[in-house]
């Protein structure tokens, strides 16, 4: 049995050939070991393996290799910082989610180009990174405050809006409006008179 490959650099075997040396029996190292590993004070070497696992390890490594969604995602951040457009992984899924099969086969072809060791920057043809719009205010919502202004001009509520009441509505604004400005006025004034008081 042999000790493990670190153990000639450890501090355990510097200690025994130390001790050894000073009384001068360094001819009874093997002995010392053989009761260390006997006694598990010391380990012992692992046996290689050589049954062929190696083999089997890089072949999986070597099947692993670049996915469309990895080719993908390497080139989204390169463009992402080209661009100066960060994409996060929420935006990158759903840019993904976006593409046909036909740029699907394509992001495949990249994944191939890429396992054969191509630089993802030389690769041609790769789809576009197209960028969701952004989320504007929600079109129901302002629907719904049009619809709200709607009845709320329609006096009569008979689903016509005529001239009559459309000039009432915006008066019925403009003095809303003009009391909404009066009552500032007045707080402005309440707030000054109290800072004079002072």
């Amino acid at each position: 049995m042999s000790v493990s490959a670190t153990f000639n650099k450890s501090k355990t075997n510097q200690l025994i050939n130390f001790i050894l040396e000073k009384y001068g029996k360094e001819d009874e190292y093997d002995i010392i070991i053989q009761h260390a590993l006997q006694e598990e004070w010391i380990k012992t070497a692992k046996p290689r393996n050589t049954t062929g696992d190696a083999t089997t390890t890089a072949r999986k490594s070597a099947e692993k290799g670049q996915s469309k969604w990895t080719a993908y995602q390497r080139w989204a951040k390169k463009w992402s910082a080209w661009n100066d457009t960060p994409i996060d992984r929420d935006t990158m899924k759903e840019i993904y989610a976006g593409y046909d099969e036909d740029e699907l086969k394509e992001w495949a072809r990249v994944a191939d180009e890429l396992n054969a060791g191509k630089d993802i920057r030389d690769i041609e043809n790769k789809p576009e990174i197209r960028m969701p719009k952004p989320k504007q205010q929600d079109e129901a919502s302002s629907q719904e405050t049009v619809q709200d202004e709607f009845e709320a001009a329609d006096l009569n509520k008979d689903g016509v809006l005529d001239k009559n009441e459309f000039e009432a509505h915006q008066a019925k604004k403009q003095e809303e409006e003009l009391s909404d400005v009066e009552k500032l006025k007045a707080q402005l004034a309440a707030a000054e008179a109290k800072i004079a008081e002072k």
